[in-house]
């Protein structure tokens, strides 16, 4: 589009011919044909691209910027403007919950023909990956864009309550949203449980899209009773029929279905998407189903002679479910190495603590983006006095080294924490790191 008819949006006459294809609120994504949308913070970062964008609007007055006051308020209406969208090309597919949320849309984005997913993983095809779990409103409108120009057909996204709260996903128009649970999370950011809770159940009260709840939590069963398009799937311990390290079997809808995936969540996780394909009246290729990879960092086990499993379970709720399920599944000691982030809520800590203690065998505590808090005030955090129980290494290689060291056959070694991540924030450093690289480096050394 041309600059002057980009600003004609904003009754701002202009004579520049030049032509912007993109558009971006974060100054690292400036490329050469872009117009940055300096709005509130972002005007910290004027001057810090590396490619001169062609143009400059702000919400703030300063200068060399357009000054536009809404700007903010019509971020939306004017992306859409720009990039010639109409709002139900690509249809959006929201997931929304405490725990799940990436499980859900990446296992739902490998049933579903021509979509497209925005994610914080990377690797997968078809896919935008960021930083941010639920990315700008800029960059959510800039992924359906180039969906729609790839011609996809639907775009899947995890909705954060912070995501919410930031109306990252203000306005925008969701075809379908999978609510899986709400659990106790992210007090570090919201003032209260209750407004975390309600942050999340407000958005999906308003919503207009067909919402499709998990009819075993407390709070998504009773949006079931909600007014509009409404559907519950439920998920109990009955339909599954075997589980082991590698793989599980279980029961939908009078089918027997083989999956790589492991542990009930994960189950539960899978029978929402099925559930909801059900719902679009979709096709469901089971075959599809048995060639499903584990998702990483997701219950993922990734040796079998020592046995170890990663798990990105940061929530109390996610870290229990993980080490019970595990523990079923041992046949001799279960470790755990884990630990819990830094500038994060605090009160967590003693409860992690408490979590791995009542499951494990052997608790060892380790450094988890330890941020820029002291390293030792966090694990005595966890600990909360009860320092004989625990093995601390702050060291989170030589945590797991010390582990793999110390497994047996029959052993099971749960790491907890960081799952997909491959970089520990320490200070104000991103600092190259993953547990996946932390075990292969052990098992090559063992050859």
């Amino acid at each position: 589009m041309k600059i002057k008819k980009a600003l004609k949006f904003f009754n701002i006459k202009s004579k520049d011919n030049r032509k912007a294809n993109y558009l971006t609120t974060d100054s690292r994504l400036v490329k050469k044909d872009t117009i940055f949308l300096a709005i509130d913070k972002s005007i910290n970062y004027l001057n810090t691209w590396n490619i001169e964008p062609l143009l400059i609007l702000s919400n703030i007055e300063m200068e060399g910027v357009i000054y536009v006051p809404s700007l903010k308020e019509k971020l939306k209406e004017f992306a859409f403007y720009f990039y010639h969208l109409k709002r139900k090309s690509p249809k959006l597919i929201g997931i929304v919950g405490t725990n799940g949320k990436t499980s859900v849309a990446t296992i739902l984005h490998h049933l579903l023909k021509k979509s497209y997913i925005l994610t914080t993983i990377e690797g997968i095809d078809q896919s935008f990956c960021y930083s941010n779990t639920t990315p700008t409103l800029i960059e959510i409108i800039n992924a359906i864009n180039e969906t729609k120009k790839i011609k996809g057909k639907y775009l899947i996204l995890e909705v954060s309550s912070i995501g919410i709260k930031e109306k990252r996903v203000e306005g925008l128009a969701f075809s379908y949203i999978i609510f899986t649970n709400l659990k106790e999370d992210h007090l570090d950011y919201h003032a209260t449980l209750k407004d975390y809770q309600n942050t999340k159940i407000d958005f999906l009260v308003n919503s207009k899209a067909t919402l499709l709840v998990n009819t075993n939590d407390e709070f998504a069963n009773k949006l079931f009773l909600r007014k509009g398009k409404t559907y519950g799937y439920s998920f109990s311990q009955d339909i599954i029929i075997k589980k082991t390290l590698t793989y599980s079997v279980f029961r939908f809808q009078n089918y027997l279905i083989h999956t790589n995936l492991i542990s009930s969540f994960n189950i539960e996780n899978l029978v929402a998407v099925l559930s909801l394909l059900s719902v679009m009246h979709k096709h469901i290729d089971f075959s599809k189903i048995e060639q499903l990879k584990r998702i990483k960092g997701r219950m993922d086990t990734i040796s079998l002679n020592p046995n170890v499993i990663i798990d990105y379970a940061h929530t109390a709720s996610a870290m229990e479910s993980a080490l019970k399920e595990t523990k079923e599944l041992c046949h001799g000691r279960l470790i755990v190495v884990f630990g819990a982030g830094g500038n994060r809520d605090i009160t967590k800590r003693p409860v992690y603590g408490e979590l791995v203690l009542k499951y494990s065998d052997i608790a060892i505590v380790t450094n988890d983006n330890p941020r820029d808090e002291d390293e030792k005030q966090i694990v005595k955090d966890i600990v909360n006095g009860h320092e004989k129980d625990f093995k601390v290494i702050y060291d989170r290689s030589k945590a797991i080294h010390y582990a793999l060291k110390i497994i047996k056959s029959q052993d099971i070694l749960l790491i907890l924490g960081k799952g997909h991540e491959e970089y520990q924030l320490i200070n104000k450093e991103k600092i190259a790191y993953s547990d996946y690289t932390e075990v292969k480096k052990w098992l090559l050394n063992l050859k």
